[in-house]
């Protein structure tokens, strides 16, 4: 328990000697002596007020009421709420010919290629062949300089 209240004194202690070895970076001092001291010392003088309100330039826009507000808002609610009517009042149904054709078309996936396809084994060594010569990359582009 001691062994805590050490640690945690050496690491308060710690920060606090950290802490004051930066104070002088927040007070720095500059040769009086500099030709350039009066014109630093003169910016500094001149940033040292923070700005304000009365500074920044009105805005041009007028506030809205909100009776203006809520005009707004009940108009974008008949709005959408007309939308969804619309969108209620659509025929989402498949038809007959799409549903058949989807069915076609699954069956057709379902179904693996049959192995009586290749009726030899030139028929399959033909296809690899086919497939080795699609599979070449093409020649390399000669990318040298023309010499002239």
């Amino acid at each position: 328990m001691n062994a805590r209240r050490v640690k945690k004194l050496g690491t308060a202690c710690a920060g606090a000697a950290l802490l004051t070895a930066c104070a002088p970076a927040f007070n720095p001092a500059f040769e009086e002596t500099s030709p350039l001291a009066p014109r630093v010392q003169a910016a500094v003088d001149a940033n040292r007020v923070y700005p304000q309100w009365r500074d920044f330039p009105r805005s041009t826009r007028e506030t809205p009421a909100p009776a203006q507000v809520a005009e707004r808002v009940g108009g974008l609610q008949q709005s959408s709420a007309g939308l969804a009517a619309d969108v209620a009042a659509v025929d989402w149904t498949v038809t007959e010919q799409a549903a058949a054709q989807l069915t076609r078309q699954a069956q057709a996936a379902a179904v693996p290629p049959s192995p009586d396809g290749f009726t030899s084994t030139e028929a399959v060594e033909a296809l690899a062949q086919r497939l080795r010569e699609r599979a070449k990359a093409p020649p390399p582009v000669d990318r040298r300089l023309p010499t002239p």
